[in-house]
């Protein structure tokens, strides 16, 4: 009987030890993962750039960018006729999505001419709104599947292309990462249009 009592107070003694063991080793993986999450996500540095021959500050604002660069000047122009630059404070940070003028081309003829009419205008802004996102984004945090809401309301679907790519919608981001004193501007090669809700039957 005792010799039963020493058998089984052993089993349990081991029972418990590699119980011990196994919590240890899923401790030791976890910290060894979160070690090497962290070496290949070193911290974002925010850097100055240099788009299309033009060097851009970082502590410049997205509306001094946006209108230093010449490819640019459709959206910019079409910013300019509403209050949104002007809403777009210091204090907060955004990520604008901005089209070059080769986009714009692109859509079908005269829908540019049409958003530009003044009783367009409510249109106009909406579509803008569709380009911009409240808070800093940058392509580290566009994780493909993940979905943006908008200034406007609606969101944007992150995705990959086929060369591997990120996406926002239907629009390929062609310039990544172009930090302002009051956000980032992601350079993308198509316009994005909100698609209307459709109306219930």
């Amino acid at each position: 009987m005792i010799t039963q009592f020493h058998a089984t107070s052993i089993l349990v003694n081991i029972k418990l030890t590699f119980q011990r063991y196994l919590i240890f080793m899923v401790v030791i993986l976890i910290f060894t993962s979160c070690q090497s999450s962290t070496q290949n996500n070193p911290p974002l540095v925010k850097k100055d750039t240099t788009i299309q021959g033009k060097l851009i500050s970082k502590e410049q604002t997205i509306s001094t960018i946006i209108h230093l660069v010449p490819q640019f000047s459709i959206f910019t122009n079409a910013i300019d006729s509403t209050p949104l630059l002007q809403q777009m404070q210091a204090d907060e940070r955004y990520t604008i999505f901005v089209p070059l003028d080769s986009a714009f081309y692109k859509l079908k003829k005269g829908a540019l001419e049409n958003w530009m009419k003044p009783n367009m205008r409510y249109s106009l802004e909406n579509l803008l709104q569709f380009h911009i996102v409240k808070g800093e984004l940058s392509t580290r945090d566009l994780v493909p599947g993940k979905t943006i809401v908008t200034l406007e309301g609606k969101e944007l679907l992150v995705s990959l292309n086929l060369q591997g790519g990120l996406m926002v919608n239907n629009a390929n981001i062609t310039g990544q990462n172009i930090f302002c004193s009051n956000g980032i501007i992601h350079i993308i090669d198509a316009v994005l249009i909100p698609v209307k809700n459709r109306k219930r039957p």
